[in-house]
């Protein structure tokens, strides 16, 4: 499987993977998921970006949280609940 940029897996790589650990095809994912076969092997070559709803309908059709899928959404979180911590004590 090839690497995003610096290594890295890209979404689209973590959904295929996933998704072929648990035995299905992308035509499987996509009828589960209610979009085009072409979209799901858009999403997982990376020509095609997808909506936040999208990503948290494929992770619970794949078992698993949208972190696993997009890990960098840990941080945003985290600097989210930071930045709402900080106003909290401002006010």
């Amino acid at each position: 499987m090839e690497r995003g940029e610096e290594g890295k897996m890209t979404i689209g790589e973590r959904v295929k993977k996933k998704r072929e650990e648990i035995g299905i095809s992308g035509s499987e994912l996509a009828r589960r998921v209610d979009v085009n076969r072409s979209y799901i092997c858009q999403l997982e070559r990376g020509t095609k970006s997808m909506p936040h709803e999208t990503l948290k309908v494929i992770a619970k059709t794949l078992g698993c949280t949208v972190f696993d899928l997009d890990p960098d959404l840990i941080k945003q979180w985290q600097d989210y609940q930071q930045k709402e911590r900080g106003s909290m004590c401002d006010q």
